[in-house]
């Protein structure tokens, strides 16, 4: 996900980058387990944070989004 969206300036988003744009609920350590796979499952509300700091959208994070529309 960090690797596919890039801030509005183009770079690439970083510890430091999600911990200023979170105003701090998601801190850059975290974001250090995170990308070295020492956290799994990183919790509905830190998605939420990151995914509106990045603008995108929460169904980017689901493997496997489930399909809503009616057969």
């Amino acid at each position: 996900m960090l690797e596919r969206y890039r801030r509005d300036d183009g770079k690439k988003w970083g510890g430091k980058s999600l911990e200023r744009a979170t105003g701090g609920y998601v801190s850059r350590q975290w974001v250090g387990h995170l990308k070295s796979g020492r956290i799994n499952e990183p919790g509905f509300g830190k998605v939420v944070a990151i995914s509106r700091a990045m603008g995108v959208p929460l169904e980017e994070w689901l493997e496997d989004p489930p399909d809503h529309r009616s057969p």
